[in-house]
């Protein structure tokens, strides 16, 4: 009588052990054919594919799969890792693991790393390849979870038309280009994770993100929609820390960035009609330019809003902490928001809440919170109990313009050193500045509202000092010992004498605007 082996694979229903299809697992053995045939044994018998906890070398060839209509993929990796030397594609996208599949196929994964020595060591000349790590694409579900992804040369996850996606405490570390690249994908969650060190040279420029909703770049491409990033880090990413080039309702919170060289968050509509982004919100997120080196003339801790004649919907910003942006750039801001231009329909914005410190860079025309100034009017801006606090010179603590309806309400602001001004606003239609408090040197003016039909600025409190209230013009009220010395001053604003006693001047008129103007006596007591 003879006996046969009875594999693992053999019992019915049972999962597929990779050995069966002469897998090796010891780390040096090419296992690329034998694995490759372990997949599709899997994919045909509709069972997971279970790793052990092992080193596989796959170099002779990729792998893939190519689910029909119903069909699943699940691997359990176990702690396993692919281990690849092949050097990079041939094509743009080219992947090292492919999965694709049809609008009912899934693929479910978990505890597996993918590793490639093609990117080499993090550095921003390093020049962008074309292969991909695990690239995941047309499924009507993907669960990533625990996976792994690093070293590629163009992108280490890139997940494309994915109609449901979960990516939970995953990794796509020193890519290129990309850690994690979504596009064309709706409802997707991506919850922890580590997306650091990504990016490089693109035929001369310099760019990188740790996680992006790309643009639409290829015939069919759709939007991306409803995608939220929580409590991830990205952290040393050349480019941009978390980036939407496209995407409807865009949601990031929780999240830590660090060491960007363009943007900690970004998120603006853009011209062109291939990167749209509306209904945006970005809030308890720690963002911090701290060890980054700045790769353009605009370097903010995060950027929001449209540059493009098109729908944006609501932009909310709140409860976040951005600090040490401290680039001497031009255009450094720690909050920075795009204005729609002519054509656009727009929703409100409101940024509440948020802790900003040094998170402009020390020049002369930054600002930690600014706006574009545009022809188009955000409906409504709020810039409310924010809490700004600065050590280096620069421009302006609050400049925003542009907003039918503007309220920079309950601001903390102080400096240690020199700011030109402290709160400027203008180009809006009805303007409030109230309740804000400002301590510091402002060498023009700690609060100016101009250009507007309706303004008022009252209860504010500038080093321990009452500010003037005023109303429209730009004529003010205040109280003082002695004619202003300082700030910009309109002509008929009034300074009543707190000291005034018989024979003393009972206050001061400003008959010609300026800093501080000309004041006159409006007589004695």
């Amino acid at each position: 009588m003879s006996l046969t082996k009875v594999t693992f694979s053999m019992i019915q229903g049972a999962g597929i052990n990779p050995t069966d299809y002469g897998v090796t697992g010891n780390g040096t053995t090419d296992d690329a054919a034998a694995m490759q045939l372990a997949i599709i044994a899997a994919v045909d018998n509709q069972v997971p594919l279970i790793l052990a906890p092992v080193t596989y070398n796959i170099t002779a060839s990729v792998l893939s799969a190519t689910l029909a209509a119903g069909e699943k993929l699940v691997i359990y990796g176990n702690g396993a890792v692919f281990n690849t030397t092949i050097a990079d594609a041939a094509n743009f996208y080219d992947g090292f693991f492919t999965v694709e599949g049809t609008a009912t196929s899934e693929f479910i994964v978990s505890d597996l790393s993918i590793t490639s020595d093609q990117a080499g060591a993090w550095s921003s000349s390093r020049a962008r390849g074309k292969m991909v790590g695990l690239a995941v694409k047309t499924l009507a579900n993907v669960e990533l979870t625990n996976v792994k992804v690093t070293g590629f040369a163009f992108i280490n996850i890139w997940l494309y038309y994915i109609d449901k996606g979960l990516v939970l405490d995953c990794e796509g570390t020193n890519s290129i280009y990309a850690g994690l690249f979504m596009q064309s994908c709706t409802d997707v969650n991506v919850y922890g994770g580590v997306y650091n060190q990504n990016g490089g040279d693109n035929a001369g420029t310099v760019e990188g993100y740790g996680l992006t909703c790309a643009g639409l770049f290829q015939v069919g491409d759709r939007d991306n929609a409803r995608v939220k990033i929580d409590g991830v880090t990205a952290i040393d990413n050349i480019g941009k820390g978390i980036d939407a080039h496209n995407c409807q309702q865009f949601i990031v919170t929780n999240c830590h960035v660090r060491g960007f060289g363009r943007v900690g968050i970004y998120a603006v509509n853009e011209s062109g009609g291939s990167k749209n982004v509306s209904d945006v919100t970005i809030a308890n997120n720690y963002v911090s330019g701290d060890g980054g080196t700045p790769i353009a003339t605009t370097c903010c801790g995060v950027l929001a809003g449209t540059t493009d004649a098109s729908m944006f919907g609501a932009l909310i910003i709140s409860d976040n902490t951005i600090k040490s942006n401290t680039h001497s750039l031009t255009d450094s801001a720690g909050l920075f928001i795009a204005c729609p231009p002519s054509g656009s329909i727009v929703g409100s914005v409101v940024v509440a809440n948020n802790s900003f410190n040094d998170a402009a860079g020390a020049t002369g025309s930054s600002s930690v919170i600014r706006t574009t100034n545009s022809a188009v009017l955000w409906p409504d801006i709020v810039v409310s109990n924010n809490t700004i606090y600065q050590t280096v010179a620069i421009a302006n603590a609050i400049y925003i313009e542009s907003a039918s309806r503007l309220a920079v309400t309950g601001n903390l602001i102080k400096t240690t050193s020199t700011m030109t001004n402290g709160i400027v606003t203008g180009n809006s239609v009805n303007m409030t500045a109230t309740g804000n408090i400002l301590n510091g040197t402002f060498s023009t003016s700690s609060i100016t509202v101009l250009g507007a039909a309706y303004q008022v600025s009252r209860g504010n409190i500038v080093n321990g000092v009452p500010f003037r209230d005023y109303m429209n013009t730009g004529a003010t009220l205040d109280w003082g010992t002695a004619v202003p010395v300082a700030d910009y001053w309109y002509q008929g604003s009034v300074r009543w004498n707190l000291s005034a006693t018989i024979g003393q001047p009972k206050g001061w008129q400003c008959t010609v605007s300026g800093t501080p103007g000309t004041w006159v006596s409006m007589g004695n007591l």
